[in-house]
Formats: structure tokens, sequence, C-alpha cells
């Protein structure tokens, strides 16, 4: 039995059940896949500051520092493997690690080399990873990679347990991908690494005027009051209000695995952006001291309650 790891599966199985996935499997020589949506990331304007963007797939992904191997330390993974699953990965045989590039990684699972990261190989107990990882965060290449290598060694882990013959192929994807955010939030100290689902209707604050969102979430990252970065979501929308033909453009802040933030504003040939509509849960309501640049808390607390700060 196959695992492999994708981007499509990432976003479709999220929205499965309540619970995240992103990768299919593969069953000797039929594939298991979860159908989703692809996004692809990149930084929306916003009114905070942002030290950095989500990457992208374009051909500029592709840099010449995808030649050079992902570092890790196999024996530190193994080790957050056994903390956080309580396997007794010491007694079984190691895996042997392959990293490729794209064309190879392509040619020698015959998987997509842009859209497939990740492949755990039962029979030769071998994990590939696929060096297109990287093109997923330009601010921290390495992270997804490092990710998508832990969720295959879970699927090792998985299958020397005997979990495979228990648990079905989603089942597998599920507990793999509950424990790689485990891991990420826990070892590598990144939170809300996958995007979220759009708020309800019943989430969201009273605004005067209905918000239209076509964009996005994108993960960008941000500076708070004491300048330390923080990770967020946003999603945007742009739409015209009739008769008026006035331009509005909206957003949407998620952090900390909640709607938090809600903006929107008038856009004018003229006046360009002005404010005129913003909601922040009651943890969050920014300080703006009469300026419109938001001031993000240091150390936010959800409370489940919106506040009109303008």
């Amino acid at each position: 039995m196959t695992h492999f790891r994708t981007e499509k599966a990432l976003l479709a199985g999220k929205r499965q059940e309540g619970v995240e996935g992103r990768t299919g499997r593969m069953k000797r020589s039929l594939a298991i896949g979860i159908l989703g949506l692809i996004l692809v990331f990149g930084l929306v304007p916003t009114t905070f500051a942002a030290d950095g963007r989500s990457a992208d797939l374009t051909a500029r992904s592709e840099a010449p520092r995808s030649e050079v191997p992902i570092a890790y330390d196999l024996p530190v993974l193994l080790a957050a493997l056994t903390e956080l699953t309580g396997w007794p990965v010491l007694d079984w045989p190691l895996p042997r690690i392959v990293q490729l590039q794209p064309e190879a990684f392509q040619q020698l699972t015959q998987l997509s080399r842009r859209s497939v990261f990740g492949l755990y190989v039962p029979e030769t107990n071998q994990v590939f990873l696929n060096l297109h990882c990287r093109s997923q965060w330009s601010d921290e290449p390495e992270v997804f990679c490092r990710a998508t290598l832990f969720h295959e060694l879970v699927h090792w882990g998985q299958h020397h347990s005997g979990i495979d013959e228990m648990l079905s192929g989603p089942e597998q994807e599920r507990q793999a991908l509950e424990y790689e955010i485990r891991y990420v939030e826990s070892k590598l100290g990144v939170p809300d690494l996958y995007p979220p689902a759009g708020p309800s209707l019943d989430a969201l604050p009273p605004l005067t005027m209905p918000i239209r969102l076509s964009q996005g979430p994108w993960r960008a990252s941000i500076q708070d009051a004491a300048g330390q970065r923080q990770w967020v979501w946003v999603a945007t929308g742009t739409w015209l209000q009739m008769p008026a033909m006035k331009r509005y453009h909206g957003q949407l802040v998620y952090h900390d695995a909640h709607w938090v933030g809600v903006e929107i504003f008038e856009v004018g040939p003229s006046t360009g952006r002005q404010l005129v509509e913003a909601w922040w849960d009651a943890g969050y309501v920014p300080q703006t001291g009469g300026s419109l640049d938001v001031v993000f808390p240091v150390h936010p607390t959800y409370q489940g309650r919106w506040v009109r700060s303008h």
C-alpha cells in the first residue's frame, strides 16, 4: 500500500467531516484520491504591515535553491513521532528518505510533480520527497517540506504498527494530518498551517452592508505591536453597490483558529481607500489612535464577541 500527499487532498479533506486533510493514498495500482480545489497562496493587501508572503505556484517558484536537499534530522523526527503517537518507532526498520527534483519525482513515481509532494512506499520502505514542496511558502520554504516528510513518516508508522490494516485510506490520511498539524505547531512553531473554511453568516458581525468574498484565504505574515511575527489568513472581496456605483473592498482576518476581524473600505478614484466599517473580536480590538493603521495585539485572546471599532 502506497501513501502520497497532494495539495488537492490538503484543501478538500479539510472540509470533509470537519477534519482537515490534504493527502491522497494509492493502494497497489489504484490511487485513492480526495478530490478538492487547488488554492494558489499569495499575499493580499491588508492594513497590516506584512513581512512575508505565501508562495504561489508560478514559474518563479522554481528557484535554484530547490537543487539543494532539504535539511532534516531523522532521529529528531522519529523522536517527535514517538512523543506524539506513542509508537515504538525504534523497533522498526528505518525508512530510506529520497529527495527528488519535481521532474524526477514525476518520472519515478508516475505522480504529478506539482501537486503531489510526498510518497511512502511500504514495499521498499522508502519515503520520496518532491522538492517542489519548497514552492508552497516562499518566506519559510522548508517548513512545508519538513511537514510533508513528517506526514509520510506517520504513514511509515501506520504500516509498521499494523494500523493501516484497521483504518480505511481516508481515516489514515486524517490521522496523518492530525499528527502533522501537531508536529508543525509544537515542534516547528507554526500555527494556522491550513486555510480555514469561510465563516457562516451567523458567525459574522452585524454588518451594515453585506460583505462579498471572492478571493483567498491567503496566508500572510504580519507584525504585531511588539514587532513580532504573527501568522494570519486573509480573505478578500471587491464589489459595486448599485445604483450609487460605489466600489467597496472587504477583508476578513483569521487567526488562531478563529475569524477575528472584518473591515470594509470604500474605494474611490480620487480618495483612494477609506475605511467605512470595521469589526474585531473583543480580544483583538485594534488600537488605531485616530489612524487607520491597525496595530495587531501582541497576545490576543479570542473572546467570541464582535466589537465595532469604526
